[in-house]
């Protein structure tokens, strides 16, 4: 990074992490830091962590999100998803339900339809270990989930989706299936921070997420990083930070990728960073995505004048992004042109944004 800032001839870098960007971000801020310019860092990790640290609070992280977004809507209106309404016994049967099932669906309940469906689903799956897609898919095609239409519908659609998955059929591609994406990714886990290497050690911790979070347990055990051998890389010492200049974070409240109760660990450590919070906000690598505008506005100043908020925490709700397509209005006073920039820069920054 800093070879390009020298290549370019320019005195300061100015840049822009997301995510895994941010912990780029917070090396460079310490191995150069008298070279650093202004410094967005966009739904950051805790750099002053480890990505063991990281794995562990996302699991906590989807878990609540879990509860937030798929049971206690559901245990609200017991009448309309015929769970009832005790949070305890529903957490208990989603965690026990058959182990193909929890695999292949915990990450995709995250709504009350949808735990609706994989809880009635999975009785089935365990009453039929062996029953084949067509007649599982008929039995849903089959059922009526619930008395009121439109929630019927929604549950059914979930349904039939999370039949495919079980037969192997995903709906999405994840971005690690590739082989490539796979490699940088525990090359990255392994060699950036030191890591525990025993298995026994993982497993215990997978079976720990499995009773505590179920919504947010999945792959812990997965772990390559006792195979890897000697680390190559040593993380720089992150002292010479604090002499960075102001750095701005912005993070959405319930980020499950990199939650917010870790990112504040690395914001309290350094006195020159600030933070903005959108509220009530779903989402990973925000700028750009919403039209939330203590975010949009402080990250924009920041990048365009460097001036941070004047206080050290701030936030507001989330605001969700108005293309002008209903209302004939946008935040923006061209939206035409606001939506051509914003299709430019993602073009530009790929998936950053």
């Amino acid at each position: 990074m800093d070879l390009v800032r020298r290549s370019l001839n320019e005195p300061k870098l100015n840049f822009y992490g997301g995510s895994y960007g941010t912990w780029l971000g917070s090396w460079y801020g310490a191995m150069f830091p008298g070279n650093v310019g202004r410094m967005l860092l966009d739904s950051s990790m805790d750099f002053t962590g480890s990505f063991d640290d990281a794995v562990l609070a996302s699991a906590q992280e989807k878990h609540r999100s879990f509860l937030r977004l798929a049971v206690k809507p559901a245990i609200a209106q017991p009448n309309l998803y015929g769970l009832g309404n005790d949070e305890e016994a529903i957490v208990e049967r989603f965690g026990n339900m058959p182990q193909r099932a929890r695999a292949e669906w915990a990450t995709r309940v995250t709504s009350p339809e949808a735990l609706a469906a994989a809880l009635t689903l999975a009785e089935w799956a365990r009453a039929e270990p062996l029953m084949a897609q067509p007649a599982f898919m008929a039995r849903v095609e089959a059922h009526r989930f619930s008395s009121v239409n439109g929630i019927d519908i929604a549950i059914k659609s979930f349904a039939r989706e999370l039949v495919a998955m079980y037969y192997g059929d995903r709906p999405e591609a994840s971005p690690l299936t590739s082989p490539e994406s796979l490699s940088v990714y525990i090359a990255v886990r392994c060699n950036d921070t030191a890591s525990r290497t025993e298995p026994d050690y993982w497993n215990g911790v997978a079976r720990e997420n499995a009773r505590r979070y179920p919504g947010g347990s999945t792959n812990e055990a997965f772990n390559l990083c006792g195979y890897w051998g000697e680390r190559v890389t040593r993380r720089p010492s992150m002292e010479p930070l604090h002499s960075a200049g102001k750095i701005l974070m912005i993070h959405a409240e319930h980020d499950t990728h990199t939650p917010l109760t870790n990112a504040t660990k690395a914001l309290n450590d350094y006195n020159n960073a600030y933070m903005v919070i959108a509220r009530n906000m779903n989402g990973h690598s925000i700028f750009g995505q919403s039209d939330t505008p203590c975010v949009e506005k402080a990250a924009g100043r920041y990048l365009l004048t460097g001036q941070v908020p004047e206080n050290k925490l701030s936030g507001c709700d989330f605001v969700r992004e108005d293309t002008g397509e209903r209302s004939g209005r946008s935040a923006f006073s061209n939206p035409v042109r606001a939506r051509a920039l914003r299709a430019y820069l993602r073009r530009y920054l790929g998936n950053s944004l």
